[in-house]
């Protein structure tokens, strides 16, 4: 059961604290806890970066939508005057 739960370290016969030697098993368990780390603290710093991101994108094509217009309505003035 232990070797399912995955502790790094693991109570031997004697009593005593042993590392876990199993390299596949200990990998599993830094990976999962790593990931966790990243879900935990990178949250609120990549939350801050998207909605950032979304800001300027939205930003950048209400100015595009506006340029779009603006010409839109030179050129019926140019072809209006021709």
């Amino acid at each position: 059961m232990n070797n399912f739960i995955g502790l790094s370290f693991l109570l031997s016969s004697e009593g005593l604290f042993k590392i876990n030697t199993d390299i596949f098993e200990t990998g599993i368990i830094n990976i999962t806890l790593l990931l966790g780390l990243l879900v935990i603290v990178g949250k609120d710093f990549l939350t801050g970066t998207l909605e950032n991101r979304r800001r300027e994108i939205l930003h950048g094509v209400k100015d595009a939508e506006d340029r779009l217009e603006e010409a839109s309505k030179r050129l019926a003035e140019a072809k209006k005057n021709n």
